[in-house]
């Protein structure tokens, strides 16, 4: 192809390009983006109406009758423009566990509570960000352990849509949950 036939070809495509980008611009006019899934062909799994805001970054999912804090721990939800502020905490294992029991009302999640809000038609991340928003793909540590190895527990990874086991001396997110009040 001559130079000519590119610069013409890129003049066609301009357009398309920067209606794509518009259209990312209306869909994340919040700058929060949408809860669309990544694969059409998949139903959302935690849609944002599955959720009703309780106030005070906490959420209640309506299927699962939990509450759950909209930030990992380490972080403060910002009311103005619906985010969390600060740095996550990165914790191994046992100091989850020990953090959550610090807590009045609150704990850590078992791996089947933590999963319920597993986004299973998106990837990195694989949550509902409008509801969680500001944590990546960064894996969070549940409550159970592994039962095929005593040095490992179960997290969900966000990045790769998985439950997985690690070594409970690896530090991961913390997200803590309640029965609804």
């Amino acid at each position: 192809m001559n130079v000519a036939n590119r610069i013409l070809k890129r003049a066609r495509l301009a357009p398309v390009a920067l209606t794509l980008l518009l259209m990312m611009k209306i869909a994340c006019a919040d700058g929060i983006p949408d809860d669309t899934c990544s694969n059409e062909q998949i139903t959302p799994s935690t849609p944002s109406t599955d959720f009703t805001v309780v106030g005070d970054g906490v959420v209640r999912h309506e299927s699962t009758g939990l509450e759950w804090r909209r930030c990992p721990e380490g972080m403060t939800w910002n009311e103005t423009d619906g985010s969390c502020d600060g740095e996550a905490d990165q914790l191994d294992w046992q100091a989850a566990l020990q953090h959550a029991d610090g807590i009045d009302g609150w704990r850590l999640p078992n791996i089947k509570e933590l999963a319920s809000i597993h986004e299973l038609c998106r990837i990195g991340p694989s949550i509902n960000r409008q509801v969680f928003p500001g944590i990546g793909s960064q894996p969070h540590w549940s409550a159970s352990p592994y039962h095929d190895d005593p040095d490992k527990a179960r997290r969900v990874e966000y990045s790769n849509s998985g439950v997985w086991q690690g070594s409970k001396s690896n530090e991961h997110l913390v997200r803590l949950v309640r029965v609804a009040q």
